[in-house]
């Protein structure tokens, strides 16, 4: 007697959750309203619940990877509400990444996640900006070697430099006589690629951003972006990249260590009102939610919360996962809603630690006329200390 051989795996990332995570789905539907996609389209596909039932339905061999799954799980921001929110504990946002990788390797990854990568190929940057221009927002030569290095990211560097230029100043400030880092050929962390399924390419930007801090004796590690921050301080060792026990802060967490230190004081005593969006990758991915918080406070800043909508349960700017690149108008509809939350709270300033949020969330403002001024966090710490 004679069997068939066992047809190989279409989705080798997506094999190792069919039993110790797709099972645990319970189709409950708890994280299906605060889902900032699902209204996209309000089809239960367009739902966590309804993604992870595509993915059982493609591991058990029920469904053919298609343009239509495809569509549906690159449509997710990653935003980890749902895991947060699933009583069973079902690892969504690691389970969405390891279908795209899949999904990727079969041909069926988004275009513009295909250009993303080349661009990063060939520039170091997912904008396709030259990577000799990296460092154009800096007025002087920055140092390579220090304790601290202060990894820019591609948004500070090309976007929103605003971000860059604050960071180093208020780094300069507590550092007058240098003792820091900021390297001119960084690359890109990777975190697109990661969320978007390219991951080969992502190792290979981070061991070669690992050499980079290396030779730049840094002790610490500190990043204004929480894409680059939730990489570099998780992802990076999950791809078996050894930094050698550097310590790895987002920019606010430092910032409230400096104050504390009694090495940052407000220099005036203007009175401040704002609202804060926390970034899903700095929130719900890594629990980063008192301290920039906190900064803000110590500095005489009041903080006034979003109803219903912080912390935990926060949402999304509609940015993340790839989703700006591929389903642009997507994105700003999620910016656009968590603007009118932040109306509700009374607030003219919105701030967040997040130079990829505050891009979002500005355009979406003023594509919509919505009078609210949204600061990156560091720009709004700089304009109160030095």
């Amino acid at each position: 007697m004679t069997t068939e051989p066992k047809e190989e795996s279409k989705l080798k990332r997506l094999e190792p959750f069919a039993e110790r995570e797709i099972m645990r789905c319970m189709r409950c539907g708890f994280c299906r309203p605060l889902c900032p996609t699902w209204g996209f389209s309000e089809w239960d596909t367009g739902s966590p619940r309804g993604r992870m039932m595509l993915v059982r339905g493609m591991l058990q061999g029920d469904l053919e990877p298609s343009e239509y799954i495809a569509d549906r799980l690159y449509l997710c921001t990653t935003c980890g509400y749902c895991e947060w929110r699933c009583p069973a504990g079902t690892k969504t946002v690691d389970i969405i990444e390891a279908a795209r990788a899949d999904l990727a390797d079969l041909g069926l990854g988004r275009k513009s996640h295909h250009y993303i990568e080349e661009r990063i190929r060939e520039e170091n940057n997912p904008l396709g900006e030259a990577k000799e221009e990296r460092t154009s927002w800096a007025s002087k030569e920055l140092p390579q070697k220090g304790d601290l290095m202060y990894f820019v990211g591609c948004m500070a560097s090309y976007r929103e430099q605003g971000t860059a230029k604050a960071t180093l100043n208020l780094i300069e400030t507590v550092n007058p006589e240098g003792g820091y880092s900021v390297i001119g050929d960084e690359l890109c962390c990777g975190s697109v690629l990661l969320r978007t399924g390219h991951r080969e390419v992502a190792k290979a930007l981070a061991e070669k951003n690992a050499e980079l801090i290396k030779k730049s004796g840094a002790k610490i590690i500190t990043t204004s972006c929480a894409g680059c921050y939730r990489t570099i301080r998780k992802d990076y060792e999950l791809l078996g990249i050894d930094l050698n026990g550097v310590e790895i802060l987002h920019f606010p967490e430092l910032l409230n260590r400096w104050i504390d230190e009694g090495k940052l004081k407000p220099k005036n005593g203007e009175k401040i009102v704002v609202t804060y969006h926390d970034p899903c990758h700095l929130g719900r991915h890594m629990k980063v939610y008192d301290e920039p918080r906190e900064v803000l406070k110590k500095l005489g800043v009041e903080v006034r919360e979003i109803p219903l909508r912080n912390r935990e349960t926060s949402a999304c700017c509609g940015a993340g996962g790839g989703v700006r690149a591929e389903y642009k108008d997507s994105a700003l509809e999620a910016a656009t809603e968590r603007l009118k939350q932040a109306e509700e709270t009374g607030a003219k300033i919105l701030v967040t630690p997040c130079p990829f949020c505050t891009f979002n969330l500005r355009e979406a403002a003023a594509k919509n006329n919505i009078d609210m001024k949204v600061y990156d966090l560091v720009e709004l710490v700089a304009k109160i200390c030095t």
